[in-house]
């Protein structure tokens, strides 16, 4: 998404400006940003994982989950695999529809 669609700044609740990657697709856009994405990433894959087989095998799907999500490359370190890609796009879309539907929550939503 960096590379296709930039980076926005953004400012932070300390008076700082945060600068966040730019993701867009046909359901709209939103600023994304690492550590969010990462727990997003936890609460639905490793919680679905370990909530449906256990702590045990649902640990070790959800990091199954996460190796098949990158590829080695020579040049640029890790990066996204095409089942990454789909998949974080498939987050970041549910977001868009959820602030579509819901509007945007007044803080931060745990689950």
């Amino acid at each position: 998404e960096l590379e296709k669609n930039g980076t926005v700044d953004v400012p932070n609740d300390t008076g700082g400006v945060d600068t966040a990657v730019i993701y867009s697709s046909e359901h709209g856009a939103i600023s994304v940003y690492p550590g969010p994405e990462r727990f997003a990433l936890a609460n639905h894959i490793e919680l679905g994982a370990i909530e449906k087989y256990g702590p045990e095998i649902g640990q070790q799907l959800a990091l199954r989950m996460y190796q098949d999500m990158v590829v080695a490359d020579e040049e640029f370190g890790f990066r996204l695999s095409a089942l990454g890609r789909e998949g974080l796009n498939l987050l970041n879309d549910g977001f868009i529809e959820h602030i579509k539907t819901e509007g945007v929550p007044e803080a931060p939503i745990m689950h």
